[in-house]
């Protein structure tokens, strides 16, 4: 198989996937294109999505904005609270690096409770592969390394 067959395989079968969790057409297309970009990427070395833990404190007063009766509010901050003492809260890092270099954030999403990503990893990916791309703009022409300039004698 080709690599253009292969590309065209991987971006159907995200795109396929993305629709069938109701995602619009439009952007299951975004997504697939974006995620399969990301996984050649994340193959070669040069991108990854990694979780650590979040260190602000949790911020729970959206649920107030539900409309809920106080004892339902109050029995939803406790389903809330005891989900994370159990599964933490983490932020959801987009990294990338140049060969041979350090990882640097280029995204994140702060919050998440557990590791449910709930749909963040296109638009994290679309952004960090945007500043691998502006890196390997700003690379030195001559030694490739990032952030190097060599002065040019006349």
């Amino acid at each position: 198989m080709n690599r253009k067959t292969e590309a065209f395989n991987v971006i159907a079968r995200l795109y396929w996937k993305a629709r069938s969790e109701g995602t619009r057409a439009s952007t299951a297309l975004w997504e697939a294109r974006t995620m399969a970009q990301w996984e050649v990427l994340e193959s070669a070395g040069l991108v990854r999505l990694r979780f650590v833990p979040d260190d602000e404190a949790y911020d729970d007063s959206y649920l107030e904005t539900w409309g809920l009766s106080a004892h339902r509010l109050e029995c939803e901050r406790k389903k809330l609270w005891e989900l994370i003492e159990r599964d933490g809260v983490w932020s959801l890092l987009g990294q990338y690096r140049l060969i041979g270099g350090d990882w640097e954030t280029g995204d994140a999403v702060c919050g998440f409770v557990g590791t449910d990503r709930n749909g963040a990893e296109p638009d994290i990916a679309s952004v960090t592969i945007d500043c691998l791309r502006d890196a390997l703009k700003k690379r030195c022409r001559e030694c490739r390394r990032p952030g190097s300039t060599i002065q040019r004698v006349a």
